[in-house]
């Protein structure tokens, strides 16, 4: 929709649990501008809620139940 944002936008399809601290560290997240993301699993979605907030950053949350 904005070519302009194409090159600063980076999907992940890792799973996201307490198991990929690793990956998705509160440092990881502290250095992002803005999280979206568009889970069905309610676990997944706590721990980026917990992410976002423990690094004060931006959190776009699209998911959906059921």
């Amino acid at each position: 929709m904005n070519p302009q944002l194409a090159n600063h936008i980076e999907a992940r399809l890792d799973k996201v649990h307490s198991d990929t601290l690793d990956t998705y560290s509160e440092e990881f997240f502290r250095t992002q501008d803005l999280v979206a993301n568009a889970l069905d699993n309610v676990q997944a979605r706590v721990f980026i809620d917990a992410q976002c907030v423990a690094a004060r950053t931006t959190l776009v949350d699209s998911g959906t139940l059921g």
